[in-house]
C-alpha cells in the first residue's frame, strides 16, 4: 500500500510543478497584457489632451482674428493675427486624432 502511494505522488509530484509553471507563466502574460493596456489608455490620454490643447488655441486665435477684423469694420486685414490663425490650424491638423478621423471622412466607400 505504501508503494502505491509512493508511485503516485512521485508520478504526480512533476505534474503539480508543471502545473505551477503554467500558472506562473499565465500570471506574467496577464500581468503584461495589462501593462500594455495601462500604456495604450496613457498614450490615448495623452493624444486627446493634445488634441484639446491645439482646439483650444484654435478657438482663441480666430476670437483674436475675429475681434482685430471686427475692430476695423472689415476694412483691414490682420495680418499677424491671420498667420496665428492659419498656425493654429497646421498645428490641429498635425495631430495623431485629425489624422485618424480625417482619413476615415475622406476615405471612398465600396
Amino acid at each position: 500500500m505504501l508503494r502505491i502511494l509512493w508511485l503516485v505522488v512521485s508520478l504526480g509530484a512533476p505534474a503539480f510543478g508543471q502545473t505551477h509553471a503554467f500558472e506562473e507563466a499565465a500570471l506574467r502574460l496577464k500581468a503584461g497584457a495589462e501593462a500594455i493596456q495601462r500604456e495604450e489608455q496613457a498614450l490615448h490620454a495623452a493624444e486627446r489632451q493634445e488634441f484639446i490643447e491645439r482646439f483650444n488655441r484654435l478657438a482663441q486665435a480666430m476670437q483674436a482674428f475675429q475681434e482685430e477684423f471686427g475692430k476695423s469694420d472689415g476694412t483691414v486685414w490682420p495680418k499677424k493675427k491671420a498667420e496665428a490663425l492659419s498656425k493654429a490650424i497646421r498645428q490641429l491638423e498635425s495631430t495623431r486624432t485629425w489624422k485618424l478621423y480625417s482619413a476615415k471622412i475622406t476615405e471612398p466607400r465600396p
